[in-house]
């Protein structure tokens, strides 16, 4: 016999009927960085930590409200002669704007009297450590992940946790955020990627029968600005909703998409017919490509050792001749943070872009430190950050060619500041091992597929040990 469905009901505020300053202040609430969950997947398939999850029911009621808030009684629960009363609310009902400050704000007070401390690079981190034993804690809304290297102190913490708030344990973790997790534990690896959502993306936009292609963008592909109304995208064509949808795959476990979804990005506001053919292309891609994902090796010498890649493409946008700058990060051989922008300035030489290109990786380099440091894997030798430019190399170690970099940004300067500290560490790399070069260019399909297998992507499992 099926069971029978399950209903649900939630009161929830008119939260667009709130006033700034009258009704709510604050409304900001921090979640965890995807990078920060990569990165705690990583240490966990190294160190063979248990990994568990947990989810907070109806979270946002147990948050207080500081403001003075009142609510219309709700239909069906107004007593008879007493019609004319309001409720004064003490907890943050959802809709409110700042239901979701409020929540983080308590459990957040919790946590931290459970004797945990916040990560000083993500605020949705908590780390504990007793004697040997340590645990992390990461918080995304009401999503709880949880990696322990002790039993013991994971056991505990369910219970601390299902003792303060309604909880639902959903044991160890294999679905979290979009991302499907597959460990085996044996070989101490740990694979992530995202099928599940990239076929649903597929079917959303009747692109599940298409033909694959081996790469997103086709090489040579130069994408401009509409000229006439007729090259306008009508407006039924979900355009904006597919790139939305490519975003998350990025941000999630898909570097090889970075470039292609940021160009296509610069067109959000007016989009042509143009760039629908080529979010086509890209969604055929993912047809061929489905099952790729991270694949995190714990096994791997110096697993834990943080290196990257960064590159750039000189003035690559035809429209205002700027540059395209990209990173990766990677440990357990797999990348855990990864980035493709265009630069905000137009640079002069090749040097210069890469120079910036630079500057923005080790920006993320230090931020990656501090957070591994939190989490207790000390980096004892500075980053190394492979670069495939001498000039910038030699740019970055000497202030040479004054004449030809005196007018580049002070705030570029950054990565001689940390070089010089001993934070990075730039090495040459030949332009066919650069990495990041998939992440500032459409390249040939062999050439692509040689980076993209450099990047740990493999296809995904089906079944966790």
């Amino acid at each position: 016999m099926a069971p029978s469905p399950k209903y649900k009901a939630r009161l929830v505020a008119q939260g667009f009927k709130q006033q700034e300053g009258l009704d709510y202040n604050e409304t900001f609430s921090p979640v965890a960085k995807f990078t920060s969950i990569r990165v705690v997947l990583a240490i966990v398939a190294a160190k063979d930590l248990e990994l568990h999850q947990m989810d907070v029911k109806t979270a946002f009621l147990n948050g207080h409200v500081a403001e003075e808030l009142y609510m219309k009684q709700p239909p069906g629960f107004v007593e008879s002669g007493k019609e004319h009363l309001v409720c004064h609310l003490q907890r943050s009902l959802y809709g409110l704007k700042q239901a979701s400050r409020a929540w983080n704000t308590v459990i957040h007070d919790f946590l931290l009297g459970q004797g945990f401390t916040q990560s000083q690079a993500d605020a949705c981190i908590y780390i504990q450590r007793k004697d040997q034993d340590l645990l992390i804690l990461v918080l995304y809304v009401d999503d709880l992940l949880l990696a322990s290297s002790s039993k013991r102190l994971l056991q505990e913490l369910k219970q601390s946790l299902s003792s303060r708030f309604k909880m639902t344990d959903l044991g160890p973790a294999t679905y979290c955020l979009g991302l499907e997790i597959t460990r085996d534990r044996k070989k101490k690896t740990l694979q992530l990627h995202q099928r599940s959502y990239l076929s649903d993306v597929l079917k959303r936009y009747r692109m599940a029968d298409s033909n694959a292609v081996k790469t997103p963008l086709e090489p040579g592909t130069v994408l401009q600005k509409p000229q006439s109304d007729v090259d306008l995208l009508p407006n039924d064509i979900p355009y904006r909703s597919a790139v939305g949808a490519l975003i998350y795959a990025v941000t999630g476990t898909r570097p090889d998409l970075a470039h292609s979804v940021g160009v296509l990005s610069r067109y959000l506001a007016t989009p042509g017919k143009q760039h629908w053919q080529c979010v086509k292309r890209v969604l055929k891609y993912i047809k061929g490509t489905t099952d790729l994902g991270l694949f995190f090796d714990g096994s791997l010498k110096d697993a834990l050792i943080l290196h990257g890649f960064m590159d750039a493409d000189w003035a690559n946008d035809t429209a205002d001749r700027r540059s395209t700058s990209a990173y990766i990060f990677k440990l357990c051989g797999a990348p855990v943070s990864w980035k493709s922008k265009r630069q905000p300035t137009v640079s002069l030489s090749t040097t210069e872009a890469e120079y910036m290109a630079a500057s923005l990786a080790t920006q993320e380099a230090v931020w990656l430190r501090q957070l591994l440091s939190d989490l207790c894997v000390m980096q004892i030798q500075p980053t190394v950050l492979y670069e495939d430019n001498r000039g910038c190399i030699d740019l970055v170690n000497n202030p040479v060619h004054h004449q030809r970099t005196k007018h580049i940004d002070i705030r570029h300067h950054f990565v001689r500041e940390q070089q010089q500290a001993g934070a990075i560490n730039l090495v040459y790399c030949p332009t066919k091992e650069m990495q990041a070069d998939a992440l500032t260019k459409a390249l040939p399909a062999p050439a692509f597929e040689y980076l993209r297998n450099n990047f740990a992507m493999k296809k995904s499992a089906d079944t966790m040990v």
